[in-house]
């Protein structure tokens, strides 16, 4: 049997402050203002589960935090299990995040 990973990256310029982009991902009200609804955390080993319309609930973990800098979580659903992270890189004009899905 052979398995193969495939890694999608995205980067996205988002012009808002790094520390605004961290409160997106990281807050639960303002997560679920851009994204989906999830009791989400920046702490290491915090379960959460994001409400994904059309797919249902998704559990989560988080894997990896450097504050303001780097979130990692788990992503699964019933067809496979996958993680996310989303790097902050601070630019004077705009903030960088860089979801990867693997």
């Amino acid at each position: 049997m052979t398995t193969t990973t495939e890694t999608i990256t995205v980067d996205q310029f988002i012009p808002r402050l790094p520390e605004r982009v961290w409160a997106a991902i990281t807050t639960p009200d303002e997560l679920a203002k851009w994204w989906v609804p999830g009791d989400i955390a920046a702490v290491v080993g915090h379960r959460f589960v994001l409400e994904m319309p059309g797919w249902g609930d998704v559990p989560c973990e988080v894997l990896e935090v450097v504050e303001h800098e780097r979130l990692v979580h788990t992503f699964a659903d019933c067809h496979h299990a996958s993680f996310c992270s989303a790097d902050v890189n601070e630019n004077p004009d705009i903030c960088r995040t860089e979801p990867v899905s693997g």
